[in-house]
């Protein structure tokens, strides 16, 4: 477990076998971004992302077979394996949503659904709204409401 930075960027010197386990995020940012600058060029890696990467983030382009990924201004080759492991996930999928929604003693007055891809979102809320008979709102990006 590391700890401090200092010790994250020494296992970037590492050349023996490794592995490296980063908290769930997109690729954008934080230590594993140096990591990445690292290991992507380098076919005897395998970089395995066991959460959802969200379109048009470093991380889903690794995933779609990018060639190179843009990592501090510098074009790095991906050479090595990249995977997906899709069995672990920290989100619920809809039928574990709306099994928890229909926990609720009463509707609310509104459901908003704010994660997700659009065709996701809106399946969703077709389920809320026909199984559940809630009105339901899928917010725009910066869209504001009032919850008094």
């Amino acid at each position: 477990f590391i700890r401090d930075r200092n010790a994250s960027k020494a296992l970037n010197t590492n050349d023996g076998p490794l592995m490296i386990i980063s908290g769930s995020g997109m690729a954008n940012g934080g230590r594993v971004v140096h990591h990445l600058r690292q290991r992507l060029p380098h076919k005897e890696n395998v970089v395995l992302f066991t959460g959802y990467q969200a379109a048009e983030t470093r991380g889903r382009r690794i995933l779609e077979g990018a060639d190179t990924i843009s990592i501090f201004g510098d074009e790095i080759p991906v050479r090595c394996r990249v995977a997906k492991l899709n069995s672990l996930s920290a989100h619920a999928d809809q039928n574990e949503i709306m099994r928890w929604l229909g926990g609720f003693q009463e509707a609310p007055r509104k459901t908003f659904i704010v994660h997700g891809e659009p065709v996701a979102q809106a399946t969703l809320a077709e389920r809320i709204q026909l199984e559940l008979g809630w009105e339901y709102v899928i917010p725009h990006h910066q869209q504001s409401f009032s919850l008094g």
